[in-house]
């Protein structure tokens, strides 16, 4: 019998938790300093950007801040955690912008799995803090094929 090939590790590398503000008319440089915060990553509407099919032109303005390089954590709730802890003590600005049309607020939960299969769990009373923030909640389950395998024995 030909023993199971199995990863040699997790790659947690994508696991995390975001919260994103867009906007297709206003640009968002104000964040920042609205709340204090950097962000993880941010781009402007008409900002040009490479993709494979040649410059692009970005349709709308993203601010994104994302626990991914600031958690080591293997448990999603520990980056949620560190999430509420930054923009809880900004819920009413963030609230206006919520509420504000020309805004969508949003919640990424981001869950990297071995061939797409697998899942999270986070406490309700955090997912009902995370609605109080955004328009919406995004799950995005990543699969990956890790680079490095190795066999073990098959079970009796």
């Amino acid at each position: 019998m030909i023993p199971p090939r199995v990863p040699k590790y997790k790659d947690w590398s994508k696991l995390g938790v975001s919260f994103g503000v867009s906007s297709h008319t206003e640009r968002l440089t104000f964040l920042t300093s609205l709340l204090g915060i950097a962000p993880s990553s941010a781009f402007e509407k008409g900002d040009e950007h490479m993709s494979h099919t040649g410059v692009m032109t970005r349709p709308w303005s993203v601010w994104t801040l994302k626990s991914t390089g600031h958690i080591e954590s293997e448990s999603m709730v520990d980056h949620v955690a560190w999430l509420l802890d930054i923009l809880e003590a900004k819920t009413d600005k963030i609230k206006e912008l919520k509420d504000n049309p020309a805004y969508e607020t949003s919640v990424g939960i981001d869950i990297p799995s071995p061939n797409a299969i697998g899942g999270t769990s986070i406490p309700s009373d955090m997912v009902r803090r995370l609605a109080v923030l955004s328009n919406r909640m995004n799950f995005r389950l990543w699969g990956y094929i890790p680079d490095e395998f190795e066999s073990v024995d098959s079970p009796s």
